[in-house]
């Protein structure tokens, strides 16, 4: 069953939505912009299931022949941020789906710590101090994969990342944050 007219009406409607997000965050208005995400969302999320009917027979194919490293990924990240919570939802290696949700405060901690380093920093590292002040493992790649996507924080290496220098804080960095994530109606390809 080809589904292209549908699959590409639904696109030109994302297209519409990111000019109406644009000018209402132009005007300054909030309010229009988190529900027009809020639709975006949804809109995407419709898209990405009707595109699962343009091809039928999907190719198996190995992962990278050992001593390779993987060159992208192909499974894509949506991050909602809401009022007071940050949500990831992503497509797992089997195909399903996942979603991680964190509040405004424990994010600020991470991010708090992510901000504070002036030398590049590894994952492992963070993981260690974030999981003394409770923040599960998950919440904390949650964070990492929003700052990185937002351009606050940038991948330097295998588990390797540099903070931006003048990264906000606080709630300045969830305000700059929600902007920067809707503005781009939540759709983030790649990333780990």
């Amino acid at each position: 069953m080809k589904l292209s007219g549908p699959v590409a009406r639904l696109e030109a409607a994302q297209s519409e939505l990111r000019s109406l997000v644009e000018i209402h965050m132009r005007e300054g208005d909030f309010d229009s912009v988190r529900e027009l995400t809020d639709y975006a969302a949804a809109l995407r999320a419709l898209q990405e299931q009707m595109s699962r009917f343009e091809s039928p027979v999907r190719e198996m194919t190995a992962g990278p022949k050992r001593g390779t490293a993987r060159t992208s990924d192909p499974r894509q990240d949506y991050f909602e941020v809401t009022g007071t919570a940050i949500a990831r939802t992503r497509q797992s290696r089997d195909g399903g789906t996942y979603r991680h949700e964190m509040d405004q405060s424990k994010f600020e901690y991470v991010a708090g710590w992510v901000a504070s380093q002036a030398e590049p920093w590894s994952t492992g590292e963070l993981i260690s101090a974030m999981s003394a002040g409770g923040i599960p493992q998950y919440q904390t790649y949650l964070v990492v994969a929003a700052l990185e996507k937002a351009g606050m924080t940038e991948r330097i290496g295998k588990a390797l990342y540099r903070s931006r220098q003048d990264m906000p804080s606080g709630t300045a960095l969830w305000d700059s944050l929600q902007r920067s994530l809707s503005h781009g109606l939540l759709s983030m390809d790649g990333g780990d």
